[in-house]
């Protein structure tokens, strides 16, 4: 996750911004991993 821009500390939480949403989905899918945590991340799109 080098080189990524944070915008500072909002109630608690980090949010990224200046990056995709695509680009957000796989980092969280490597942070679920490497935690083994199976977090399902979805696009949020109505189907």
């Amino acid at each position: 996750m080098l080189g990524r821009i944070w915008q500072h500390e909002c109630d608690g939480w980090y949010i990224y911004s200046n990056i995709s949403t695509c680009t957000k989905a796989e980092d969280l899918k490597r942070i679920s991993d490497h935690y083994h945590q199976r977090l399902k991340i979805e696009d949020g799109k109505p189907r």
